[in-house]
């Protein structure tokens, strides 16, 4: 596969598990866009030993992920939206620190699975222990102590992600773990870039007037910007030879990257979430409705169990090729999560948005896995491609940042809808 299209490749995976992510929230739909993006990578990689341990690539990118799923970013959008270039500029550097801290540990730790030599198991509880105290500390220190609120009166998990990437990056650089250290720059950037960016094509898009999902648009466009950016740096890395992985820590992992879809379906398709979305949609008989559903959500995530486990049999037996097996797990897992998504929709309370957002989830699958067949890499690729230095990546990033800002300004008449203020008498909705 060339490197421009794997590149895209990885992207638009991600630009998909962002959409997944968005549906059911939090550090579990998070954990979808992570799982997504390591066997996305891993698939168009070219490399054999990555492919050999892709459950355990899956696996890290995925909790690694999930750490920035508890941050709150939805104030931050409304001070984008409000007719002050201050508020707004505001608004957007927030966006890119919150975007930042999730693609910098995100991106550290799927660094850490390709590390020709890894940490210990111990060292990985020992280093996941120090992270966790050092988010609770910083926190204490900057929200309870120095009261530096990000968005008032909302959640600042922000100050938990950033407490828990310091003791990550230093222990990268003590380490010497440069691979880990360059995936979290490219994540930091690429995700910090994509949450701005993201946000800037819903501003537009409110502004044209146009009616349309520009929130989904927003969410997908983080995905496939932090995405595409962390594998530009990962392909482009220089990765010795990894060492194999034995057949229990795999299926450890793939025991686990096969339990999101039941954690999803315990969590987010429950009786009392489902009968709160039917109840205000014109169905005949609510129960009946819920009840259906939820046997269709239930059968869904059993076949995808069987089919994960039928295909992890073939590989071993082997019958079948890793690069198939990859592709198969990135499609299962993303079919029943798409499937759930379906179920849980708030169909049809807004019939042409809703079919829109769901039948385009379809499309994206479709995409990928007619991609993934037909041009999965057979040779490595990334080789001999221009990579930024933080520098220039911070350059970048100032110069976006203060762009966006002044475009968004210049283009509102008004404040648009759901506009907030940061400082002052709080702005009221257009």
């Amino acid at each position: 596969m060339d490197v421009t299209l794997a590149i895209i490749y990885v992207g638009l995976a991600v630009l998909l598990g962002w959409a997944l992510r968005g549906q059911y929230g939090h550090q579990l739909g998070a954990t979808i866009s992570g799982i997504l993006f390591g066997l996305a990578l891993v698939l168009v990689s070219g490399r054999p030993d990555w492919l050999q341990r892709a459950p355990l690539i899956a696996l890290a990118s995925g909790l690694g992920f999930a750490v920035g799923g508890s941050a709150s970013y939805g104030r931050l959008i409304g001070y984008t939206r409000a007719k002050k270039w201050t508020n707004i500029l505001y608004g957007f550097a927030c966006l890119f620190v919150v975007g930042a801290l999730w693609g910098a540990i995100g991106g550290g730790a799927v660094g850490l699975a390709l590390e020709p030599d890894p940490p210990s198991l111990l060292v990985i509880v020992l280093l996941l222990a120090g992270m966790g105290m050092a988010a609770v500390a910083v926190y204490d220190v900057l929200i309870n102590r120095c009261g530096i609120r990000m968005t008032p009166p909302r959640s600042d998990a922000w100050a938990y992600e950033f407490g828990a990437a310091l003791v990550l990056v230093s222990y990268l650089s003590v380490s010497g773990y440069e691979i880990a250290l360059k995936a979290g720059t490219f994540g930091l950037f690429g995700y910090g870039l994509g949450f701005g960016l993201g946000n800037f094509l819903q501003v537009l898009g409110h502004v044209s007037g146009i009616a349309f999902s520009w929130w989904k648009v927003m969410e997908k466009s983080m995905g496939f910007i932090g995405g595409a950016d962390l594998a530009y740096g990962l392909l482009t890395a220089d990765i010795d030879e990894l060492p194999v992985v034995g057949h229990i820590y795999n299926g450890a992992g793939l025991l686990l990257v096969a339990a999101i879809p039941v954690l999803v379906l315990v969590r987010r398709l429950t009786t009392e979430r489902l009968t709160r979305r039917i109840e205000p949609l014109p169905f005949r008989e609510t129960e009946q409705t819920v009840r259906v559903r939820l046997r269709n959500a239930r059968l869904g995530v059993a076949v995808c169990l069987v089919g994960t486990v039928a295909v992890a049999l073939l590989h071993y037996v082997p019958l079948i090729p890793s690069r198939l097996v990859v592709l198969s797990l990135m499609c299962l897992l993303a079919l029943i999560c798409i499937v759930m998504s379906n179920l849980q929709s708030g169909f049809p309370r807004n019939p042409f948005e809703s079919y829109v957002v769901e039948v385009s989830l379809w499309v994206e699958l479709v995409i990928l896995g007619g991609l993934g067949w037909k041009y999965g890499s057979a040779e490595p690729v990334g080789e001999g491609l221009f990579v930024p230095s933080s520098s220039e990546f911070a350059t970048a990033s100032v110069i976006a940042l203060l762009a966006v800002s002044s475009i968004s300004f210049v283009a509102m008449r008004q404040d648009l809808s759901g506009a907030h203020l940061r400082w002052g008498a709080e702005a009221e909705d257009a």
